[in-house]
């Protein structure tokens, strides 16, 4: 396992974070999503039948405390 991201919330330390936006790189199609997050990444929703899934801009939520903020500021 490669550890990319940490899992702890910035604002309350709760281990409850989900992906709630991303950017499509290829496209630049803003999605709208509820992935949960974990060490090693999170899933794009949708992103089945897409040649390149790759994202930017993500958003994440703590689902504890509801606060929302970038990707980049838990990337390891």
């Amino acid at each position: 396992m490669f550890e990319s991201f940490k899992t702890a919330c910035p604002h309350c330390r709760s281990n409850d974070l989900a992906v709630v936006g991303a950017t499509l790189v290829a496209t630049g199609e803003r999605l709208e999503m509820h992935s949960p997050l974990s060490i090693d990444g999170y899933e794009v929703e949708g992103a089945e039948d897409l040649k390149d899934a790759s994202t930017e801009d993500e958003t994440v939520r703590c689902m504890s405390c509801n606060h929302e903020f970038p990707l980049a500021d838990i990337t390891l």
